[in-house]
């Protein structure tokens, strides 16, 4: 994939749609020889005249949006015939950022391919692999050197953005490092008190706790002050949000948040990437098609409409903006297309209706079909498989190739691994009965407290379900957990410290032969459970990475796994979303059966193996 200047949006200031004062007062801006002494939100001052760099994060691959990407960062998803990173690189250099930093995760390949050093666009874009995941902070370490002479910007990738910047690139005039915080419209309460500086700008200069507890919606756009860098371990997996804030708030940082107002689209679902391409189709109106696009004179365009190179569109055709149709397509003679977003290489039949859908890279839809609020993805497409049915995207319909189709949930797999699930239960249920009462038994004896213990976790689809396990901890033990979080050893979203003062000495055992977990068969036999697959996580711990949420959460979790049979608790955070993204992109009863003999060698042996 290569950049087209043809269909990509001009390099200018006002690349995405929104108010035009803040085009003007980045232009001015960007004329001026230096910014300092210049006030920003709540008697704040302007960053200084040195060059402004970005730090751009790519994250993982979307399971809901897969189809879209080519199973790419969701980064590389087009938007209005150009990638959303493109929007976002000349947006950002419409604010003034003279030099872009991009870490490379081991999926993001196509990025450097097409973008390179970013000259071809007039941009400056260095990169540096990240061999195993670090994290949205820890990854920061990577340009520790080109990070150390001034403040710099920290975004999501994958962000479609329309707001004024002024709050997000303003400086606190605290003279501790600072950390400015982007929210989306709309504070929650504990987060809107006035700073401690006396202004009105928000501050978190509460708790960690309560910052983990915060109802605000981020907008991933984050001011960071490069003393921040020494609250950040090197080489180890370090989230931004629950990791990096608390922590600052804890050693004293400026930390604020700041309310942006305007379009903050983050793509996370098909209504999200619908809205992005329709709003920015808005904001070409009056642009006119490229010379390689055969449009007949018998065909009616009516509102704002991007058509890419190689496009045509047929006799009698009408298509209805804001609408977007990709390099290639083809809208065949009568066909209707009303505010709808076509991939490369698409096709529509004659007199077919599609309103308000997706057409995925390559895909067809058969004449005389009538389409509405639809995923479109071509027969032939590799990750057609990985489609999803997410809450957020509940209304859409899925057609392969024109045709209506409920979203797969790969019945005959499905059907043979619950099969598994239930002739092992079955079979060694009585066996199994008889350990949890005797073991129950010892737990009662050896510690005051209840005999299990009992928390709501989310299966398949983000479900949830109250999961069972053996009590291993003295009572009460959750209450001493913020006591020793300074402890905490693990890198992840998991609390773990060797030696913990809050497991029993029977809990030592059980959890040392995985005893602890035989409970867990009591889910699998309700179906809330798999013998095999992912770890079962509280909603909590799994948002420290949204896409290694995503994934995980399109298969039921497991009384054993990938991570109990390869990784391990004294793995890195890394290890364990690579095991979790190998099991779920190669589910397969053999992987199970293999994973299952693999659990007892280490549980038999005490070994792992290699």
């Amino acid at each position: 994939m290569e950049p087209q200047g043809q269909v990509c949006l001009p390099r200018s200031a006002v690349l995405l749609p929104g108010p035009p004062r803040f085009a003007l007062r980045r232009r001015q801006r960007a004329r001026a020889p230096g910014r300092a002494g210049n006030r920003g939100v709540g008697g704040a001052v302007l960053s200084g005249a040195a060059a402004m760099k970005a730090v751009v994060l790519l994250g993982g691959v979307s399971s809901w949006l897969a189809s879209l990407s080519r199973q790419e960062p969701r980064a590389m998803l087009d938007v209005g015939n150009a990638p959303v990173l493109q929007h976002l690189l000349q947006h950002l250099s419409g604010w003034g950022v003279e030099e872009f930093l991009i870490p490379l995760p081991p999926n993001a390949g196509s990025v450097k391919r097409y973008f390179g050093d970013g000259g071809g666009l007039g941009l400056s874009i260095r990169y540096a692999p990240e061999k195993r995941y670090l994290g949205t902070a820890g990854c920061l370490h990577l340009f520790a050197d080109e990070l150390s002479d001034s403040s710099f910007l920290i975004v999501n990738g994958s962000s479609f953005l329309a707001f004024d910047e002024a709050p997000i690139l303003a400086t606190t005039s605290s003279t501790a490092p600072f950390l400015l915080v982007g929210m989306q419209e709309g504070l929650c309460r504990s987060c809107s008190k006035p700073g401690r500086s006396g202004s009105h700008s928000p501050s978190f200069s509460h708790a960690p706790v309560v910052w983990q507890d915060c109802d605000c919606t981020p907008a991933h756009v984050y001011h960071a002050h490069p003393g921040l860098l020494s609250a950040i371990p090197k080489g180890k997996y370090f989230d931004l949000r629950e990791q990096l804030i608390p922590k600052a708030i804890a050693s004293g940082f400026d930390v604020r948040g700041v309310e942006l107002k305007g379009t903050i689209n983050h793509l996370r679902s098909f209504e999200d990437y619908l809205k992005a391409n329709l709003l920015l189709a808005k904001g070409a109106s009056g642009r006119r098609p490229p010379k390689t696009a055969r449009i007949s004179k018998s065909a009616s365009i009516i509102g704002p409409v991007i058509i890419g190179a190689n496009a045509e569109v047929g006799p009698d055709a009408l298509i209805v903006g804001p609408t977007v149709i990709g390099q290639g397509s083809v809208i065949g003679r009568g066909a209707v297309v009303h505010k709808s977003v076509l991939s490369e290489k698409t096709r529509v039949g004659t007199r077919s209706h599609v309103q308000k859908c997706i057409l995925a890279e390559g895909a067809y839809v058969k004449p005389a079909s009538h389409l509405l609020r639809t995923v479109v993805c071509s027969r032939k497409a590799k990750h057609r498989r990985n489609l999803t049915a997410p809450s957020l995207d509940e209304g859409w319909d899925l057609s392969i190739d024109g045709q209506a189709r409920a979203w797969p949930r790969h019945p005959v797999g499905r059907a043979a691994k619950r099969a598994l699930d239930l002739a092992v239960v079955l079979l060694f249920g009585p066996l199994i009965a008889a350990a949890v009462l005797a073991l129950g038994l010892l737990v009662k004896l050896s510690s005051p407290g209840p005999v299990f213990f009992r928390e709501k976790r989310l299966g398949r689809d983000g479900k949830g379900f109250i999961m069972y396990k053996l009590r291993t901890m003295f009572h009460g033990a959750h209450l001493k957990q913020n006591e020793l979080r300074t402890s905490n050893e693990s890198d992840g979203p998991m609390f773990k410290i060797v030696n913990d003062p809050r497991i029993t000495p029977l809990g030592h055992w059980l959890r040392k032969t995985s005893l602890d977990e035989l409970p867990q068969f009591w889910n699998v036999l309700r179906g809330d459970m798999s013998l095999v697959g992912p770890r079962p996580l509280a909603d909590r711990e799994m948002r420290w990475r949204p896409a290694w949420r995503e994934m995980r959460l399109k298969v039921k979790p497991g009384v054993t796994g990938p991570w109990q049979a390869w990784c391990g608790s004294s793995s890195d955070f890394s290890d364990w979303i690579e095991c979790d993204t190998y099991y779920v992109r190669h589910a397969s009863l053999w992987l199970d059966l293999k994973l299952i003999f693999e659990t007892l060698a280490v549980v038999f042996r005490g070994r792992r193996p290699r």
